[in-house]
């Protein structure tokens, strides 16, 4: 595809936390996806997100805020904002920060409190 001087296609890995580290922005071009655990594992880390607005991913990301939202399938958009994060590096750092701080509603702490919450509601 002539990408190999700009991207590496490393298979199955159990060191995506370390991995992510070296990201500048996080890119998950979907064109369905369900809720995204690795947009969450993106922002714990940090990082910038640019995303497909499809399925659950606008409920993880927020445009403009902890990333950027795109048309699914629009190249030219999602080219256009990993760009518009790579040259505004203030912004980048901003929305990382956000990220980082939404992500904490995503904890396993979080999660099982919200489920007790739903469960004593529903009793």
């Amino acid at each position: 595809m002539g990408v190999s001087d700009n991207v590496k296609f490393l298979g199955w890995r159990n060191d995506v936390h370390e991995i992510m580290q070296v990201f500048d922005v996080f890119v998950l071009p979907s064109l369905n996806e369900g809720m995204g655990r690795v947009i969450v594992e993106a922002m714990a880390a940090g990082k910038p997100v640019v995303a497909s607005n499809t399925g659950g991913i606008p409920d993880l990301v927020k445009n403009n805020e902890n990333g950027l939202l795109f048309p699914p399938g629009d190249e030219k958009i999602l080219a256009q904002s990993i760009i518009n994060i790579l040259e505004d590096p203030g912004k980048a750092e901003s929305m990382g920060q956000k990220g980082r701080l939404y992500s904490q509603d995503f904890s396993m702490e979080a999660m099982i409190n919200k489920i007790e919450k739903l469960y004593s509601q529903l009793l």
